[in-house]
């Protein structure tokens, strides 16, 4: 029985394999297309952001409008993972309010000026820090990241250990109506970072 047939047909399929292949991965490419070798790479390794300011757009746009609307207070700031752009939604929400009476703040009347709380996000349990010049309320909403409230003196002169932590994940001016928040910031930034270094050096020694 002759083969020819066979050998024809086998001979075409080379044929367009030849033609298709010169087409993928020598006139493609010319046009724009993945080369032969791009196949054989590996994939450039994707750098995946956390959650940022915009996740928590109510919440911040209702703790400036607190900010602006009251007559006491200076200036807003947003520290730790949110300000970063590195925060899960179960990463605390950490606010530095400056006031030139942080005492005034030490109740809950302040709260019902709030406007967030009535947007569905009562407060389920508030936890509070007193300590002169610095009162803080730890906040469980519902349906929101926990959120930390502390209201500080604008001529604070290094920031209170319980902030320490959230400053150094990242921090960003909010609201600045006067400059003293991003003095403030630079304030404690400078004095951060000094520490950071005498602990660098204190490791060294044997």
């Amino acid at each position: 029985m002759s083969t020819a047939w066979l050998d024809n047909s086998f001979l075409l399929l080379l044929g367009v394999a030849g033609i298709w292949f010169f087409m993928r991965f020598v006139l493609g490419p010319k046009r724009g297309g993945p080369t032969f070798a791009s196949f054989f790479k590996r994939e450039a390794r994707e750098t995946v952001e956390g959650l940022g300011q915009k996740a928590i757009s109510t919440l911040v746009a209702d703790t400036r409008a607190l900010v602006v609307g009251e007559p006491g207070l200076r200036g807003l700031l947003l520290a730790g993972p949110f300000a970063a752009r590195a925060a899960k939604m179960t990463s605390p929400v950490t606010f530095v309010v400056l006031t030139d009476a942080p005492e005034q703040y030490r109740d809950d009347e302040w709260l019902l000026r709030w406007a967030y709380p009535a947007r569905a996000h009562p407060v389920l349990a508030r936890r509070d820090t007193i300590e002169p010049g610095h009162v803080a309320h730890h906040l469980s909403l519902r349906g929101a990241p926990p959120v930390e409230m502390h209201f500080v003196t604008a001529d604070r002169a290094a920031a209170p250990d319980a902030l320490r932590p959230a400053l150094r994940i990242g921090w960003s001016v909010l609201e600045d109506p006067t400059g003293q928040a991003e003095r403030l910031r630079r304030r404690w930034e400078s004095l951060l970072r000094q520490g950071a270094e005498t602990d660098t050096k204190r490791e060294k020694t044997p």
